[in-house]
């Protein structure tokens, strides 16, 4: 695949957004006045917006009005072919893979592996060149069936995490079920609490600090600052939910002994449901009794089972913000010192990303310019010691916090290598580790980003995967370096990126937008209207 057919391939997927800076409107300039009426942009108009076919035909209309045109046209028209070729044999194979899907579900039903049959039908679907709706076929009504039956089963043996996977696959395929999709939620939140609360975890670190009065300004803030009226009754209704929860799963007694005493646990249960029942025939709650319904919940354990208060605040508010919005959490006292140092865009330690395979802390990452990195730690390396102490049994926050510390002090990791089978110590200096946000298109040899996706077209690469203090002044950064590559235009990527500070969002906007353009403007109900608009013309305009 040549450089420019990769470039094309990129831009008909749409996978990025496309900012020009010189573009068809110029190549077009330069053409000799046409007898024909033809606008000369229309053609790029409609590649940006997605529509090849009509691209190809208003490039034909260019082509036949001016017949010395630029060989550039001519060489785009032949993309379009190709293009239309490619999507051809695309959907030819769609239809293969999706007969390969259904195939594979039979086989799947006949090995009783309901969970992977209704996935494979489900990818089916998403293959189809017209909608199909295969929940109306008798063989998949009758695998649905099994499949409800079976995991109605596992939840009764409390195998939380088996039943939320046929219910996914349940809810997935009849996506307007809601009972599937309320079952999938209870059974993910057992899941979440087996593995939360068990003898050997930190959570006791992990809800230092968590008060009541949290909750209660949680509650404030939604008042307050949510972007319409709150329902009160629905967010006590799910917090109170989620409380009702630890009283149906038997394992959560090796951590809280009180559950073993049955006229406790039922006791409980049975006054939180009487709250519920009393909720479900409210129309409207407001702030003020959404806080009174949290404080007698707090009471009635404090009366059986004696749930440890931070944790009873810590599920109440969890389930709660489950009603409003994917996007609404929140950060608790532990969870302040990672927020900060992905916002900051910095922070002190070794430089190394970490996470759990098969029960071993384990390297995923080195971060770029690091002492790990240096040092040659690569991803697979299993961490056992930190500092001479087994690292077996070891939480993710605990071993982060053992492993990072102020600049200039040292840690040693005890690092066992999988491949060659080895063990050594490494010894490594905290220092402030960069935390990169904008990224290019691969690394050069001296570890520098080459933003250039496109050297012959002067085309340009650039990936924000956060917006943190430091995004708008390495942006700035990466644009001057391609603009001394003579780029003539940027694919900006924000794909996958979760967002982060306002104002960095808000700079990396005034870099491409001309002068007195709205970038983001807010009406709270509560609250003074936010508006924020470019200055001046930004350096890429």
């Amino acid at each position: 695949m040549t450089a420019s057919s990769f470039l094309f391939r990129r831009l008909i997927q749409r996978s990025a957004l496309v900012l020009v800076f010189v573009g068809a409107g110029a190549w077009a300039q330069s053409d000799p006045p046409s007898s024909k009426p033809v606008d000369q942009n229309l053609w790029a108009q409609s590649i940006v917006a997605g529509h090849f076919d009509e691209a190809r035909t208003q490039l034909n209309l260019v082509l036949e009005s001016n017949p010395s045109a630029k060989e550039s046209y001519r060489e785009i028209a032949s993309w379009l072919d190709e293009q239309t070729n490619q999507n051809t044999k695309r959907l030819a194979l769609q239809e293969q893979q999706r007969d390969k899907y259904l195939e594979k579900a039979r086989n799947n039903i006949q090995e009783e592996k309901y969970d992977e049959a209704l996935g494979r039908i489900r990818a089916a679907q998403l293959c189809n060149v017209t909608t199909a709706d295969y929940l109306h076929e008798d063989w998949v009504k009758d695998l649905v069936e099994k499949a409800r039956v079976k995991a109605r089963q596992l939840k009764d043996d409390g195998k939380w995490s088996d039943a939320a996977d046929l219910l996914y696959g349940l809810k997935s395929l009849d996506e307007k079920n809601k009972e599937y999709e309320q079952e999938f939620d209870a059974c993910v939140a057992h899941t979440r609490l087996e593995a939360f609360y068990t003898p050997t975890s930190d959570w006791k670190n992990r809800l230092s600090g968590v008060t009541p009065r949290m909750a209660e300004d949680a509650l404030w803030q939604i008042h307050n600052n949510y972007v319409t009226e709150a329902d009160f009754s629905k967010i006590t209704q799910t917090g109170l939910q989620r409380l009702a929860l630890l009283t149906g799963d038997p394992k959560l007694s090796e951590v809280f002994p009180s559950l073993s005493d049955q006229e406790k646990q039922k006791s409980y249960a049975s006054r939180l449901q009487n709250r519920l029942n009393k909720l479900a025939g409210i129309e409207k709650s407001t702030y003020s009794d959404a806080t009174s319904w949290f404080e007698t919940v707090l009471k009635i354990d404090q009366e059986t089972l004696d749930f440890p208060q931070d944790m009873m605040v810590f599920e109440y508010v969890e389930g709660a913000l489950g009603s409003l919005d994917p996007f609404s959490y929140m950060i608790w006292p532990s969870d302040l010192a990672e927020f900060e140092k992905h916002t900051q865009g910095s922070f002190s330690g070794v430089g190394i990303q970490i996470g759990m395979e098969d029960n071993f802390l384990t390297v995923t990452s080195p971060l770029d310019n690091s002492p790990a990195l240096r040092a040659g730690i690569v991803v697979g390396d299993q961490i056992t010691h930190i500092d001479g102490v087994s690292a077996k049994g070891i939480t993710l926050n605990q071993a982060v916090q053992k492993i990072t510390g102020p600049v200039n002090t040292k840690v040693v990791l005890t690092i066992y290598r999988p491949r060659t089978k080895e063990t050594f110590d490494v010894e490594l200096m905290r220092e402030v580790i960069k935390i990169y946000s904008v990224l290019g298109y691969h690394r050069q040899e001296n570890t520098e980003w080459d933003y250039m996706i496109d050297p012959d077209f002067g085309i340009a690469y650039i990936r924000i995967d956060s917006f943190t203090e430091k995004t708008v002044a390495d942006l700035k950064e990466a644009i001057q370096k391609i603009k001394q590559k003579s780029a003539k235009a940027l694919i900006l990527d924000l794909r996958f990126d979760p967002g982060g500070l306002l104002s960095a969002a808000i700079g990396v906007s005034e870099i491409f937008l001309p002068e007195k353009k709205v970038i983001v403007e807010t009406k709270g109900r509560n609250s003074e209207p936010f508006s924020a608009s470019t200055t001046r013309a930004g350096e890429a305009v």
